[in-house]
């Protein structure tokens, strides 16, 4: 978890920030990036202008099961940024990295061919600005709970849920009834077991769910070094759907309808 790394500040959008760092600006617009993969566990890095080395990353794990990402860790380093021959220390106080960083997954994830098949983003919150960097992006969550204990829970839960699916489908499908009567006693009952499970979980973890009014309320800002669950701020573990590919919009263009001095629009 990203929470393990030490020395580091969490600024503004609540992303870690590396230690010895200096101030400076840039333009965001001039960022640019890079994704790795190994086994569905992706790094995508950003850089700025004249930079080799990483101004910061993002580690996320895409369960293809499940079809959820799951976000854990972002980070916020030193970099050099060169403009017209200067090289300028700058310290990365994370204003706007963590939102950039933000846009350009929701970018990979609507143009990747397996990342697209994506249905939800999760991870944990551990301050204010934390939440509202990746709600900027991605919008509200449809799912919050207290501590970090959830996210276990809930991949279980999904891996129920696909195995209750599963199962459903083949005693609706015409072959279910050939089996023996045996045979189909069996799926019943693990059928029922594995229902009576999934509602054994939901019940334990419901006792953690909160409203989306009440995360600002429980998370804390974080100052310095130290995250807003320092400051008595709760851990948040929140899950979102990810939003569809915006549609192309069409060109539109005046033209004037003849004999006349109208205008009309023509898509």
């Amino acid at each position: 978890m990203w929470y393990k790394i030490a020395l580091t500040e969490i600024e503004p959008t609540g992303q870690l920030v590396l230690p010895n760092m200096r101030g400076g600006k840039f333009n965001l617009d001039q960022l640019r990036f890079d994704l790795s993969e190994e086994d569905n566990k992706y790094t995508l890095n950003v850089y700025v202008p004249g930079s080799k080395n990483p101004a910061g990353y993002l580690k996320f794990i895409y369960n293809e099961d499940t079809n959820n990402i799951y976000v854990d860790m972002v980070a916020i380093g030193e970099a050099k940024f060169e403009k017209s021959g200067e090289d300028y220390e700058m310290r990365l106080r994370g204003r706007g990295i963590a939102n950039k960083l933000y846009e350009k997954l929701l970018e990979i994830i609507h143009s990747d061919p397996k990342l697209s098949k994506a249905k939800s983003i999760s991870g944990q919150k551990f301050s204010t600005q934390a939440y509202r960097a990746k709600s900027n992006v991605f919008g509200e969550p449809i799912n919050a709970w207290i501590g970090d204990e959830p996210k276990d829970v809930l991949d279980y839960l999904e891996h129920l849920n696909i195995q209750i699916s599963n199962l459903q489908q083949f005693m609706n499908n015409p072959t279910f009834d050939e089996q023996t009567q045996e045979n189909q006693n069996r799926f019943k009952e693990n059928l029922s077991k594995l229902e009576k499970t999934r509602n054994q979980l939901l019940e334990s973890i419901n006792k953690f769910k909160i409203n989306n009014d009440e995360i600002l309320e429980r998370l804390k800002p974080s100052q310095g070094i130290d995250y807003g669950a320092q400051f008595g701020g709760d851990i948040i573990t929140t899950i979102h759907n990810i939003p569809p590919k915006p549609q192309k919009r069409e060109k539109i263009e005046k033209v004037i309808i003849p004999e006349t001095e109208q205008m009309r629009l023509v898509v």
